[in-house]
């Protein structure tokens, strides 16, 4: 999932301090907290994901314009004296977000189920994707202006090492019988021609990330949080590779089942070009209430212009936290584990792989002195 990436005298001094800071600190001096986490979270709102790596063949479409995976791992250390903290991290992630429009799903459905497409009507196309895979150290800076609150900022010096970047839009309008593109553009860098089937150079970039973190502790019952991940990004991209092409009043093709082909003859310009990505910004808030050994959490997750609702509930024995939560909208269920040096989190909406369109796994291992 994660390409190579070239590494700086800069990067590699982080690792070594990173390195260090596992294994050669002093347990009196401070507290000290090291951990590992790996997460993954996808969400398709029109079909199955299982489906998108199976040419979109589902027994089902509906309705939706969005489809997003985030997937993180990451290892570090911090070390905390008074009411300040300093840590050093590593990250490796892959981010892939798609928006759509209903027609354009739905002509890649009936191509990938063999579906014969209507041709009496008219049809708006538009896709837009954001997909990067990136490495990097980050550092991170805490700030406790009580015993009952903290402020968090991470920031991230990243390696990006591909990329597809871009968006098709136009339309299938009729004319004198006949289905023809109109206004059909493409605009897209990337790091493998799927348009031209071109041999091109990999590229490679550099860029910045921001994570905000508050939490308050209000009483001895009740705590909430906010967490803003990629508050901040900017990815540049040198000379990528790149595809600018249009295609206007052009008959559309049909395949011998009678589904429409979704490949359609595009010609343009292929020089590289300079480019600026931009990670999606994720919201993530909570209210918790917890008495003796039962809890009760809302909580909140916004991506793009997607909101994940849930409620939940917990148990607490001792150091074992267990959860169990609802999310209304997505009618998904997640249930949790935790306990002092491990967590592990589960979400889905359906057990079936092949027909969740909500799946989401992460887990953890911390260790503080």
């Amino acid at each position: 999932m994660f390409k190579s990436v070239k590494y700086n005298r800069t990067t590699w001094s982080l690792l070594i301090i990173l390195a260090i800071s596992f294994f050669a600190f002093d347990a009196k001096a401070a507290e000290w907290h090291t951990y590992f986490t790996a997460e993954s979270f996808s969400y398709n709102e029109s079909t199955a994901i299982g489906s998108l790596l199976d040419k979109f063949q589902s027994d089902s479409l509906s309705s939706g314009d969005i489809f997003f995976t985030y997937n993180r791992a990451e290892m570090g250390s911090s070390y905390r004296l008074g009411r300040f903290e300093v840590g050093v991290h590593y990250i490796g992630r892959y981010d892939y977000l798609i928006e759509y429009s209903q027609d354009a799903i739905q002509l890649l459905y009936w191509s990938g189920n063999d579906i014969s497409a209507d041709r009496t009507r008219e049809y708006d196309i538009f896709m837009k994707v954001n997909r990067v895979s990136s490495t990097g150290v980050g550092a991170s800076l805490g700030f406790y202006p009580s015993d009952n609150m903290n402020l968090g900022l991470k920031a991230y010096r990243l390696s990006t090492a591909s990329l597809l970047l871009g968006s098709i839009s136009g339309a299938m309008r009729q004319s004198q019988g006949q289905l023809i593109y109109q206004d059909l553009s493409l605009d897209y860098v990337y790091d493998e021609d799927i348009v031209f089937d071109r041999a091109v150079k990999e590229p490679a970039g550099n860029g910045v990330s921001l994570d905000i973190d508050l939490s308050w502790k209000i009483n001895a019952v009740w705590n909430t949080s906010i967490s803003l991940k990629d508050a901040y990004s900017r990815l540049t991209w040198r000379q990528v590779p790149s595809t600018i092409a249009k295609q206007n009043n052009t008959p559309v093709k049909f395949n011998e089942d009678g589904s429409i082909d979704v490949s359609p003859s595009l010609a343009g310009d292929t020089n590289p070009r300079n480019a600026v990505q931009r990670l999606p910004k994720k919201i993530f808030a909570l209210v918790s209430y917890q008495h003796n050994n039962i809890g009760y959490t809302i909580s909140g997750l916004r991506i793009k212009s997607l909101d994940f609702w849930q409620t939940s509930l917990q148990y607490v024995v001792k150091q074992h936290r267990y959860h169990i939560g609802y999310l209304p909208v997505q009618k998904g269920i997640e249930v949790s584990y935790a306990n002092n040096w491990f967590n592990i989190n589960l979400v889905t909406d359906n057990f079936n792989f092949r027909k969740a369109k909500l799946t989401g796994i992460m887990f953890g291992f911390h260790l503080v002195i």
